[in-house]
């Protein structure tokens, strides 16, 4: 089973990608991944800390990561950035070229917002210009 870490200070939280688990996130909030992505910009704390919780791989560390979260001295910023690369990587995960391969194949996606995405989640971003003719003859 694939897994990332959530990282806040010395601590280290394993969380589990999954499509069952990018499901449950879904089902709590009754929307779907990128739904649930745009709130990380005004979502209160602890509905963003229920995100990271409900992909935790051991469940006995869910008090420990919101104490950790809510009282380690983390600001929005980071709170925001850990559960947006998670929810990233529960749409896009895999290896690189997996993750550049599902990129290439978004469906009505123009190759900006391909390049987003990439940037995102650490991959190249392509060219989008294309040949020019010299004009010589």
């Amino acid at each position: 089973m694939a897994t990332m870490y959530a990282e806040f200070g010395d601590k280290s939280f394993e969380l589990t990608v999954s499509l069952r688990v990018a499901q449950k996130i879904n089902q709590k909030f009754k929307q779907t991944t990128e739904q649930v992505m745009s709130r990380l910009v005004d979502g209160p704390p602890e509905e963003i800390v229920n995100i990271l919780k409900t992909g935790l791989a051991d469940k006995e560390r869910e008090q420990e990561l919101e104490d950790t979260v809510m009282d380690g001295g983390f600001g929005m910023a980071h709170l925001r950035n850990v559960t947006g690369a998670y929810l990233l990587e529960l749409s896009y995960p895999g290896t690189p070229e997996e993750k550049e391969a599902a990129v290439a194949a978004s469906f009505g996606a123009d190759e900006t917002a391909k390049n987003g995405l990439r940037q995102m989640l650490g991959l190249p971003v392509k060219s989008s210009s294309a040949p020019r003719d010299s004009g010589s003859k």
